[in-house]
């Protein structure tokens, strides 16, 4: 149900983005690369559970969120936030963030037996909805895409000469 409520906040967000993505200059590989790393990690992360093994395919997002960044876009800040939040917030720790870190569990486990809520996980749910918004902004529009899907069934026309 979460992930139904972030896909469609990504949906209705990554639209108004788009208009601001367009004056970003990308080359197709870099929009490519994102198209197929953020796929990898939004699909797995809403159909499977696969730990951290889907925070590799996020290494092909990283060359057009920084172009991003650079432009300025708020949603990829947010979204490198998370994927840096996703890295780093999981796994052992040595004195000034561990201690962070256990304040954080003992607020948020409720109960005796009650598990914490990892900063991790927040941070991929933040991630999952960033790549989700720009994976919207960057692709096309729906008749674009359409017409795009048509001609690639063709045969190609022949030269004029």
């Amino acid at each position: 149900m979460l992930v139904a409520a972030v896909a469609l906040v990504a949906w209705r967000v990554g639209g108004g983005l788009r208009t601001g993505i367009a004056t970003v200059p990308g080359t197709t590989r870099e929009l490519d690369l994102f198209a197929a790393g953020a796929c990898v990690y939004v699909g797995a992360y809403a159909i499977a559970r696969s730990f951290d093994y889907r925070l590799c395919f996020c290494l092909l997002t990283v060359p057009l969120l920084v172009r991003l960044v650079e432009a300025r876009i708020v949603a990829a800040w947010l979204t490198l936030a998370g994927l840096l939040g996703a890295l780093c917030l999981d796994g052992f720790y040595s004195w000034p963030i561990e201690t962070a870190l256990n304040t954080w569990s003992r607020w948020t486990q409720v109960g005796s037996s009650a598990q914490p809520l990892p900063l991790a996980a927040i941070a991929q749910l933040l991630l999952f909805g960033g790549l989700a918004s720009l994976l919207v902004a960057v692709a096309p529009p729906l008749p674009a895409l359409a017409h795009r899907l048509r001609r690639v069934g063709r045969s190609p026309e022949p030269a004029a000469g």
